[in-house]
């Protein structure tokens, strides 16, 4: 858990059962605990991509390491507590892979940092509804953002496990349930995940309280780099019939 301290400005060591530190993102606690490592098949795809990225960046050119720490050092990035901080620049570029790999991009839309700073747009995006029945989960997407009008650009779109209706928050783990484009002709208001009735990727029961998170990712109009978004959180909603 990341916190803003009024009695301390740095700790770290463990007391009782929390652990406190510190890092480039800002100071956090967590509970002290024994790892436990159920090595799901979820767990394994994320693993062999998180390593793929590392191996991209041992091997791109000194150049090019370069490049994403200039796009880094100039590219906020807002933590968990809200404090504004700067992802090193190897960070941003495995974040920026796995998310690409995520939606199929290939190297070549991918390992070049991007020339314009800053994260991409997401617009307001709202969870509109989740169905039992189809299970299908409707984000809408307000404000224009450029993404929606770019045949190019993806939003992969991730669900929560569902809860009772006493439950009013959710912080993950979150599997994959979509990854819709944008449309150059008519700019997308309103994206779906899964509705595979048949084989859910999540099983939705109606009257649970249930949420999506979204992440975009938009290439320039040379096709050459991807820009990132933060994960955005939304919901919860109550599971319709």
């Amino acid at each position: 858990m990341l916190f803003t301290s009024p009695i301390y400005s740095q700790a770290s060591g463990s007391t009782a059962g929390n652990v406190f530190s510190h890092n480039r993102y800002g100071k956090y606690t967590r509970a002290r605990s024994t790892p436990v490592n159920p090595n799901s098949p979820t767990q394994q795809t994320t693993r062999m991509k998180m390593g793929e990225a590392a191996n991209k960046w041992r091997n791109i050119a000194v150049s090019a390491r370069e490049a994403w720490q200039i796009y880094a050092s100039n590219t906020p990035w807002i933590n968990r507590i809200g404090e504004t901080v700067f992802l090193s620049g190897q960070a941003m570029a495995v974040r920026t892979w796995i998310a690409g790999m995520n939606a199929g991009f290939d190297d070549a839309a991918m390992l070049t940092a991007p020339s314009t700073f800053g994260l991409p747009d997401t617009g307001s995006l709202v969870l509109s509804s989740i169905t039992a029945s189809t299970k299908v989960v409707v984000v809408a997407v307000n404000g224009a953002p450029a993404w929606a009008a770019n045949d190019d650009a993806v939003i992969l779109i991730f669900g929560g496990m569902p809860r009772s209706q006493s439950v009013n928050f959710y912080g993950g783990p979150w599997r994959k349930i979509g990854n819709p484009g944008g449309n150059t002709t008519t700019p997308v208001t309103a994206v779906q995940g899964d509705g595979d009735a048949a084989n859910p990727i999540i099983t939705y029961a109606a009257g649970q309280h249930a949420w999506v998170a979204c992440r975009v990712i938009e290439p320039n109009l040379a096709g050459t780099a991807i820009r990132v978004s933060q994960l955005i959180r939304i919901g919860p909603v109550v599971v319709v019939t």
